[in-house]
């Protein structure tokens, strides 16, 4: 899932198709599942949409979830596959087109690495505002230490799981986890070194054993912020 929004990052048609054209929605089956495990009864939003996969698998099972993009190309796509799918052209560097409090769940799938610094800030401030209380962020990225991840010229901002986690908990999210996933200088396709990775990696969670930077995040009911001020 790609949001482009900067003039120098913007997937081409081309590449969209080739990269995710071949995949069906139920290859986005363990990131639903994730987020109606940990996430919260009420509208889903799925900003970086790309050709609506993650989207159309939702609607296929009932739910209530919308898609932002920023690639026209995609939405085109995405609509003609499936219609009265909901997926709309939107930059991420513009102010998020919902009211305060609207929706449940947010997912940044593969798609924060895509945004420029000052991109990344603003959209996860504006996540914030559009969150209900209570309301849970899934984001899935790849670290910066991800030496294979770093050769794609479209991750221009990719983030250590501890700046992941600063840049959420400043904009007033508390941290629920931090899934992420393990490697060995590199990573190996080995799954014994898969294996003792991900154990490494629950032992000493470190940005140095992480090939991943993700995070759920949960916008705190107004009384748990209350609460928070007046611990001392």
């Amino acid at each position: 899932m790609v949001n482009m929004t900067t003039t120098d990052n913007i997937h081409e048609p081309g590449n969209l198709d080739r990269e995710y054209g071949n995949r069906c929605p139920e290859f986005y089956s363990p990131l639903m599942a994730e987020v109606i495990r940990y996430g919260k009864p009420g509208p889903i939003l799925d900003l970086g949409a790309g050709l609506g996969l993650f989207v159309e698998l939702g609607l296929t099972w009932g739910l209530d979830i919308i898609g932002l993009e920023g690639s026209e190309h995609a939405v085109e796509v995405a609509s003609a596959r499936y219609p009265g799918i909901d997926i709309r052209v939107h930059d991420l560097g513009e102010p998020l087109p919902f009211e305060d409090g609207m929706m449940a769940n947010i997912v940044l799938n593969q798609v924060i690495e895509h945004l420029d610094y000052w991109r990344q800030r603003k959209v996860l401030s504006d996540i914030f505002r559009i969150l209900a209380p209570g309301g849970r962020l899934f984001i899935t990225s790849p670290s910066r230490k991800n030496r294979i991840e770093r050769q794609d010229p479209t991750h221009i901002n990719m983030l250590l799981p501890s700046e992941l986690r600063q840049q959420v908990e400043s904009e007033g999210f508390m941290v629920v986890s931090e899934p992420n996933y393990g490697f060995f200088l590199g990573g190996s396709g080995s799954r014994v070194i898969g294996f003792l990775a991900d154990m490494l990696l629950r032992l000493f969670p470190h940005d140095l054993f992480s090939a991943t930077a993700n995070i759920i995040g949960e916008k705190p009911c107004q009384q748990a912020v209350h609460a928070q001020k007046n611990v001392v």
